[in-house]
């Protein structure tokens, strides 16, 4: 299952905070924390892994660190340099439940304009762009 982060894709029909408005290639986190919550009906299959596209407001003077937590567990802490298109899988099968809470928190949030990018204004971290869940951990390029 997909779910898309594009102005055009399937985002809004989930519980989302902290996200600025969808753009034509993903949404920016807007705050310091966000939050997506989904639900899976009947039994959730395992094994079940979240692949996650994304990008990073990150320069090599400004790295920018993610902690990212399903259900109040911390499942892996990254940290970037750049802002180039990033992908990661976490393995939720142990941790998944018929109501899930993904959050991440971004603790290094800045503007673009304080990193001399642009004019932006707005508190920006992780830019994503899509998150999938699958059964086959290589199945997703």
């Amino acid at each position: 299952y997909i779910v898309d982060f594009k102005s055009t894709g399937n985002a809004k029909l989930f519980e989302l905070s902290g996200f600025c408005k969808s753009e034509n290639w993903g949404t920016w986190s807007c705050a310091k924390e966000v939050t997506i919550n989904f639900d899976f009906t009947g039994n959730v299959k395992t094994p079940l892994f979240l692949k996650l596209y994304f990008n990073a407001l990150a320069t090599p003077s400004h790295l920018q660190t993610f902690d990212f937590y399903l259900n109040d567990n911390l499942i892996k802490q990254l940290t970037f340099n750049n802002n180039n298109e990033n992908q990661v899988t976490f393995d939720i099968s142990k941790i998944v439940k018929a109501h899930n809470t993904f959050v991440i928190q971004i603790p290094d949030a800045t503007t673009p304009k304080s990193l001399g990018i642009n004019a932006d204004t707005r508190l920006l971290g992780i830019g994503l762009i899509k998150l999938i869940f699958t059964d086959n951990k290589n199945s997703i390029k």
